[in-house]
């Protein structure tokens, strides 16, 4: 929606004139002031985006989130109706980065205010300002289409016309839809990864997705150090990789994988310059749990685990669920697997102990 910035020298702050040619499916233009109302509301307790932290470069975003500051002092403005400013707390090398995730992209806020809290249930009640629209999409469907958007200033590179789009959480019912035609491309898991092993029709790449664990602090139980510790290295990550996804993932010691980045200057790969954070260890793991018993008083522990509902995450549950029953005595962990909507919504509410998830940067 815009075309290159304009950086001054300390790096701290970026310009970006808006394209006079973008424009919002309504027929609207997009303005500075759509990326100004979005990212104050984005920051803004309690709308706060779940992605909150990849504001926090920018000047007084943190403070908005902590309802320290007012969000009319957020480090973006609109200079004029083409014109956006940003300003940061530091110089971030990566920001112009951060502005190609999803976290960042505008509402229009004439369609916004309009509809409130509906804004994007539907395709009707969501304005588009890219290169597809989307048709047939009430917030329910699983069959929906991509239609290329004549008002997309780049239209006449894009190729496609039309993306027919299938929504379906069972890698099977993937496969076979793939197999038979009716698809021409589909993400896929095990055992398709294996089966497809060696095939031209699957493609494989490397990505920074990380799966993770949350714990509640909420909790009496999890306020325990010893109980989260022992969570943390009581299950053998290595043959979760190498038996449950079997995809190519590799274990994962912290936030940052192997093969991913490396120092500029030295060219050392960021994960062996930090060291491994939280690899299975099961001899400290039971001594937490020992040690976390004693402290708790009980010798019986319950606990559940919250993850979505797609076959990957029912498989690392139930992965999981083993591991710490075997593994640390008088445990005992109950599975809570609903959409994904729902798991982000329960997880806001604070109405778990355990969640598992996967985040992605980009």
């Amino acid at each position: 929606a815009a075309e290159e910035p304009e950086i001054s020298e300390d790096g701290k702050t970026y310009t970006y004139k808006i394209r006079e040619d973008a424009k919002w499916s309504t027929g609207e233009p997009v303005t500075a002031h759509d990326f100004v109302y979005t990212y104050r509301k984005a920051v803004t307790p309690p709308e706060l985006s779940q992605n909150v932290n990849r504001f926090f470069p920018i000047n007084k975003a943190k403070e908005i989130s902590e309802g320290k500051e007012s969000p009319e002092n957020l480090g973006v403005k609109a200079l004029d109706d083409k014109t956006l400013e940003f300003t940061l707390t530091s110089p971030t090398a990566y920001f112009e980065d951060l502005l190609g995730t999803p976290a960042f992209l505008p509402q229009s806020q004439k369609l916004a205010e309009e509809v409130g809290d509906d804004y994007g249930s539907s395709a009707e009640k969501t304005a588009f300002n890219g290169p597809f629209l989307v048709e047939g999409w009430t917030g329910t469907e699983n069959s929906f289409d991509l239609v290329k958007n004549p008002d997309y200033w780049d239209a006449e590179n894009v190729q496609l016309s039309r993306i027919n789009w299938e929504v379906s959480k069972e890698l099977q019912t993937n496969y076979n839809l793939f197999n038979s035609g009716d698809v021409q491309y589909t993400q896929t898991g095990n055992p398709y990864v294996e089966q497809l092993d060696g095939e031209p029709i699957l493609q494989t790449s490397l990505n920074g997705k990380v799966g993770y664990l949350q714990f509640n602090f909420d909790k009496p139980i999890l306020k325990n150090k010893h109980v989260r510790q022992a969570l943390r290295s009581g299950f053998d990550k290595e043959a979760f990789t190498q038996a449950v996804l079997k995809d190519g993932s590799q274990s994962l010691d912290g936030w940052v994988p192997a093969d991913h980045v490396s120092d500029p200057a030295s060219g050392q790969d960021f994960r062996a310059m930090n060291g491994h954070l939280g690899a299975y260890d099961l001899d400290f793991a039971q001594s937490e749990w020992k040690l976390a018993k004693q402290e708790l008083g009980l010798d019986q522990i319950e606990l559940e685990l919250l993850t979505s509902d797609t076959d990957t995450s029912k498989a690392t549950s139930e992965f999981l669920q083993g591991e710490w029953q075997n593994n640390l005595p008088g445990l005992t962990v109950t599975i809570r697997n609903v959409p994904l909507k729902s798991r982000q919504q329960i997880t806001n509410t604070g109405e778990y102990d355990m969640v598992y998830g996967t985040y992605h940067p980009s």
